[in-house]
């Protein structure tokens, strides 16, 4: 049955394949892309690299493209998303700190340990003193 649903509906077919849970997720994931700033994902999105002054180092598309992947990754270890929206709205949230955790933290601790101003870089620093 399902071979000759493939042959007249490719499309349909895989939908029919797919969790309820994954089809509620593509249909968030869907309206994001296409319909972009009349998207709640698509403009929570925008409006959180702008807070952070990112525009200049993040693409809405890559954060997006990122949050469908686990999303995706989520759904087919058996995991339930029970509201994909905000799901997917935090879970960009968390993918622009840890941006922001590795560009910024990271890079300002590397510098200490390679110049070797331990000491007096470490003062100031956003993980707090190293005593």
């Amino acid at each position: 049955m399902l071979i000759f649903l493939e042959e007249v509906h490719p499309m349909q077919t895989q939908d029919l394949l797919k969790s309820p849970n994954r089809q509620k997720f593509d249909a968030v994931v869907d309206s994001s892309w296409n319909q972009k700033e009349n998207s709640e994902v698509y403009t929570f999105i925008k409006r959180q690299i702008q807070y952070f002054n990112l525009e200049q180092e993040l693409d809405i598309g890559e954060i997006l493209f990122e949050g469908c992947l686990r999303g995706v990754s989520k759904i087919e270890s058996g995991q339930d998303i029970q509201d994909p929206s905000d799901w997917l709205k935090s879970t960009c949230f968390y993918i622009i700190l840890e941006h922001i955790r590795i560009t910024y933290v990271y890079s300002s601790f590397d510098w200490e340990l390679t110049t070797g101003h331990w000491e007096q870089a470490s003062q100031g620093h956003a993980m707090g003193t190293y005593n």
